[in-house]
């Protein structure tokens, strides 16, 4: 059946019905009130939840400095950045650090410390030191906002507020106790690897200077040293092989760092 004169367009209904106009209308309309009073589609008003983020906070004998802030919802974890210098390493002023969601609910954390960085290479247990750290922790679905309690001796207390505005959004690896142990090691490897390449390539080019030099002397200089040119050729020879070595390791080192290496750990490097 048709409606209308034949200038204007149709409704074309199938046996006096159209179930699937109207069953289409009725839907759209629903979805529609439920956008519009469900308020999915307005940004986010509630207040912004921020404290002592990417500071430096100060507590009887310890130095802490808050960093980068990251988050993975699919594996529904965060992971803080810290560093540490500490003055007097009696443990009852260590630091502890509590963490709660935005209902007031406590969430399971991991502290991961690295290694303990001493002035000139003091071995002194007693020594102040530097030391960075990693906080993980649990998050529930519906993170606002992360509140953290750092207490020492006596409940002392700071807080840090993070809000799920102000996180970066990573794939994060869930770590072990000596995850930042571990990673801080094969760093040093890596930087190591590093240097003796930069040294080998100075040396090759020293050996490569002193054969240019070796040729320029005059015969009768050469004479005093017949095995002098043989001799710097082995030395080159045994150096690219050396540093053919060494750029190799450094290639598998860095495989070994990067595979460790989720998120950069920048806290107290940005200075």
């Amino acid at each position: 059946m048709k409606f209308g004169n034949k200038d204007n367009k149709y409704i074309i209904l199938k046996n006096g019905n159209n179930y699937g106009f109207i069953f289409g209308t009725v839907i759209t309309f629903i979805v529609f009130v439920l956008l519009i009073t469900s308020e999915m589609w307005l940004p986010d008003d509630r207040t912004e939840m921020i404290k002592n983020n990417n500071t430096e906070m100060y507590f009887y004998m310890i130095n802490l400095e808050t960093g980068d802030y990251y988050v993975d919802y699919e594996n529904n974890l965060a992971e803080i950045h810290l560093k540490q210098y500490v003055g007097d390493v009696d443990k009852k002023y260590s630091l502890k650090f509590n963490v709660y969601d935005s209902y007031g609910n406590k969430l399971p954390t991991m502290l991961i410390d690295g290694n303990k960085e001493r002035d000139n290479d003091d071995e002194n247990e007693s020594s102040p030191y530097n030391m960075k750290s990693i906080l993980q922790i649990g998050i529930p679905d519906d993170l606002y906002y992360l509140r953290i309690d750092v207490v020492q001796k006596d409940n002392t207390i700071q807080q840090i507020f993070i809000d799920y505005r102000n996180i970066k959004e990573k794939k994060i690896l869930e770590k072990g106790k000596d995850y930042l142990k571990n990673y801080e090691n094969e760093l040093i490897k890596m930087n190591t690897l590093d240097y003796e390449i930069n040294e080998s390539k100075i040396a090759i080019e020293d050996i490569k200077q002193s054969i240019k030099d070796y040729n320029n002397l005059p015969d009768d200089q050469k004479a005093l040293n017949p095995d002098g040119l043989n001799n710097l050729n082995n030395d080159l020879n045994t150096e690219n092989d050396t540093l053919q070595n060494l750029e190799k390791g450094l290639k598998k080192q860095k495989k070994i760092v990067e595979k460790l290496e989720d998120v950069p750990f920048t806290v107290g490097d940005k200075k």
